[in-house]
């Protein structure tokens, strides 16, 4: 459940990537961005060391580049989703949880890896596309940290063909090609399926530049009104200098966990 910013304690958990630390594989930002780090484990990223903190710059590029561009165009809605990121050589990370959009402003709350609760508790994306900054939330801290690693498009082309028509969770969609040009010169290739029926929400989006991508898909899409506080941070949130250490000190605490739970046993 997502609260509003006047909730002392609403459902509001995430760790961001802001460059270097220890996070581990970056594998989007890789496909988007062109730059890429290693480490962790390729077959269970979410359970190596630096735990969840390993997909967050994937979650922050995904949120910040394709869905804030694509998801924000209609009216407001919110949905559930499942975000699945290839992983050559290993098991695909699959995220679910719901995303609320409004005014150019989109939300994702992460909640579960693969099936099992995140470590450490849901993560929370938001961002708002017209004025290009955003927020990284933790709740487990009570604190906050603006994003500063999102992905900038500088223009957007779609080709609808002939015939691109289907349904997708009950809905009647056109399926196209969009090509989102990036400030850095790198293009973006995704499939995109548009309902008809809900003012063209993205039910499907999957990467086709590349082999090892990412593919999202969205269900139970409904139109609500949504507070304009539910896209901010709690104003009694403590504010860290950086979303880098939001992550560091989100990860020393799960691993005191993790070490206190050792020695108990």
């Amino acid at each position: 459940m997502i609260h509003s910013t006047k909730s002392k304690r609403g459902r509001w958990q995430q760790r961001l990537w802001n460059g270097g630390g220890r996070l581990g594989a970056v594998l989007l930002a890789a496909c988007l961005a062109g730059c890429s780090s290693s480490g962790g484990n390729p077959h269970d990223p979410v359970s190596a060391r630096g735990g969840v903190s390993v997909v967050l710059p994937q979650v922050i590029v995904v949120t910040t580049g394709p869905v804030a561009l694509l998801a924000t165009n209609g009216g407001a809605y919110s949905a559930e989703f499942t975000l699945t990121f290839d992983n050559p050589g290993g098991k695909p990370l699959k995220l679910s949880g719901v995303l609320l959009v409004a005014g150019g402003k989109v939300r994702a709350e992460y909640v579960r890896a693969n099936g099992k609760p995140l470590p450490g508790g849901a993560l929370d994306v938001i961002w708002d596309a017209a004025a290009q900054r955003g927020w990284v939330i933790s709740e487990a801290l009570q604190a906050c940290a603006r994003v500063n690693d999102a992905v900038h498009c500088t223009n957007v082309v779609t080709e609808t063909a002939a015939g691109a028509t289907g349904a997708v969770d009950g809905h009647p969609v056109d399926r196209a090609k969009t090509v989102l040009q990036c400030a850095n010169g790198h293009l973006i290739t995704l499939q995109v399926a548009r309902a008809r029926d809900l003012g063209g929400a993205p039910l499907q989006i999957q990467l086709v530049s590349r082999t090892d991508g990412f593919g999202l898909g969205l269900t139970k899409v409904q139109a609500v009104k949504l507070p304009d506080d539910l896209f901010l941070p709690p104003e009694d949130f403590e504010k860290f200098a950086s979303a880098a250490t939001l992550v560091d000190e989100l990860a020393f605490r799960q691993h005191d966990v993790n070490v206190g739970n050792r020695g108990a046993r």
